[in-house]
């Protein structure tokens, strides 16, 4: 029996060397996985760094292109209402009979003007207007 006690020592001892082996093998594999896991850790970074520039500039250029759309906006608008005005300037011949009546318009305030001067230097009457005499309430 001796020699079946140290076969099964050495069977045990075998066992427990497997186990172990086992052991050591998992343990460098999760080694392994947790530096592969790692360097994903970093490339994950690295990609989310490289991301957020890529959004920061994509910001960036949404900002400008806003920026530019409302500066096209206003040009637009600034071209619509001189259309606005352009339609409504006076044709020449509008324009002439305006100076045409700001003429006469002028000729009347100066002959209005005159009578101011005129009637100032007669004497009051009875606040009509009229002259005594013909009734005309003019002077003769």
């Amino acid at each position: 029996m001796g020699a079946n006690a140290s076969i099964e020592t050495l069977e045990e001892k075998l066992a427990e060397i497997r186990g172990e082996v086992i052991l050591l093998g998992v343990k460098t594999s999760e080694r392994s996985s947790v530096e592969e896991i790692e360097v994903l850790i970093t490339e994950v970074k690295a990609r989310v760094d490289k991301d957020a520039k890529f959004e920061a500039e994509l910001d960036w250029e949404i900002r400008l292109l806003c920026a530019i759309i409302n500066i096209l906006e206003q040009k637009i608008e600034e071209q619509r209402l001189a259309q606005q005005l352009e339609g409504m300037r006076l044709s020449p011949e509008q324009e002439k009979r305006v100076a045409a009546a700001k003429d006469e318009i002028a000729e009347v305030n100066d002959k209005l003007a005159s009578l101011k001067v005129r009637d100032s230097g007669r004497p009051e009457g009875d606040g009509s207007g009229r002259q005594e005499g013909d009734g005309s309430g003019r002077a003769g």
